[in-house]
């Protein structure tokens, strides 16, 4: 049955999604801050509580002030437990698993190494189910799973693009996972997340236009307009990775080599170290040394690592004017506010679009977190029906 946009039912259904998003936001509201935050009349306040509650999506969760004051004085919040989200980190050596409520509020989670020897998704499902049990959880309240897959996906089938793969991620994975949880699995490039979470809690918040650079043992970079994650017609948005760029070797279609990726990948980053005697560390260290040498004077690597980047970054300012590029990854974590000053300055000498370069504001968890955010926007939607306010992803 279809609902006639200007219908009082409309209304009501916009009304209650707008007052569930504000409880999200700010976690308890008395009905006068809703009145105040929603512009809405004090009956219209009165029905919609009362409609929440019998529906099962709010409840009271104390009273402000230090005296009871009568039925203003109560707090509402989103009944949190209905249901929960898993995000899901897969790592070189690891599988990071953190469950969190409808509220947002992460209750657990679990980090365990990868058997090779053994299946993925077992490993996956093992996990899972362990931060349930470690945040007293019922699996049947598992509403939607998201991972982080190690580079691009085809969304169709689950299976890893061409150049990548990742040892048992094939096209029994995805099939396997829906078995053992029992919940919609929902797969996402790694990048896109970290793309998510540094526009909701990162480099980027306040702003609406933005390209996360990715400068890891893969390359790739995430794009969001509008406010929104753009995927492309087939999820390839973001592959900077095959960049044909003067110094570099061709890139391959099926392969990680080459393009781009030949240049600023951590691999060629302790390449280009070496050219520069600089043999001592980890990727991570020498970065994070020549940034810190580099704040009274530009070492000669870290001058090259930013003449690399920079080729790299135009090609997004060229061809989507984001205004901004977080540098994120093991080298944009390492590199700082240094090595962003030198790729911007590059920059400034190559277009005259102006676009600022920052360091990402996420050390720690960004790909988990971004699946938890992507996770509680399908959830909240599914729920709370209506226009998604954490919607991050283009329609």
């Amino acid at each position: 049955m279809s609902v006639n946009p200007a219908s009082p039912a409309m209304a009501r259904a916009i009304n209650d999604r707008m007052a569930l998003d504000l409880l999200f936001e700010h976690k308890k509201l008395s009905a006068p801050q809703l009145r105040e935050l929603t512009g809405l009349s004090r009956p219209s306040i009165a029905d919609l509580l009362e409609r929440l509650q019998e529906n099962e999506l709010i409840e009271i969760v104390g009273e402000s002030g230090k005296k009871r004051r009568g039925p203003n004085a109560k707090l509402y919040g989103l009944i949190a437990d209905r249901a929960y989200l898993a995000g899901v980190d897969i790592r070189r050596d690891e599988v990071g698993v953190a469950l969190a409520d409808l509220a947002g509020d992460t209750v657990a989670a679990v980090r365990n190494p990868i058997d090779r020897k053994r299946r993925l998704s077992g490993l996956i499902q093992r996990s899972v189910v362990e931060a349930a049990e470690q945040g007293g959880i019922e699996m049947s309240k598992l509403h939607t799973v998201v991972i982080g897959a190690p580079g691009a996906v085809d969304q169709a089938t689950g299976e890893l693009g061409p150049g990548y793969s990742f040892p048992s991620w094939d096209a029994e994975f995805l099939p396997e996972l829906v078995d053992a949880l029992d919940a919609p699995i929902v797969l996402e490039n790694e990048v896109n997340l970290a793309g998510v979470v540094e526009l909701r809690h990162g480099a980027a918040q306040g702003r609406q236009d933005l390209a996360v650079l990715w400068l890891d043992r893969s390359v790739g970079a995430s794009v969001i307009l509008d406010g929104r994650l753009r995927q492309g017609a087939t999820g390839g948005a973001g592959e900077v990775s095959k960049l044909a760029l003067p110094g570099a070797p061709p890139p391959i279609a099926n392969k990680a080599v080459g393009g781009f990726h030949s240049l600023v990948s951590t691999g060629a980053v302790r390449e280009l170290a070496a050219e520069h005697g600089l043999t001592n560390q980890d990727v991570g260290g020498i970065v994070t040394e020549a940034a810190q040498q580099s704040s009274t004077e530009e070492t000669d690597f870290l001058a090259e690592l930013a003449d690399r980047i920079a080729l790299g970054a135009l090609a997004l300012v060229a061809t989507i004017d984001p205004g901004l590029i977080v540098l994120a990854g093991e080298i944009g974590v390492a590199g700082g506010e240094q090595l962003c000053d030198a790729v911007e300055r590059r920059l400034e000498t190559m277009t005259s679009i102006p676009v600022e370069v920052r360091p990402t504001a996420l050390s720690e968890a960004p790909i988990v977190t971004g699946a938890l955010l992507t996770a509680l926007s399908i959830a909240h939607d599914d729920i709370y029906g209506g226009a998604a306010a954490l919607d991050l992803y283009e329609s």
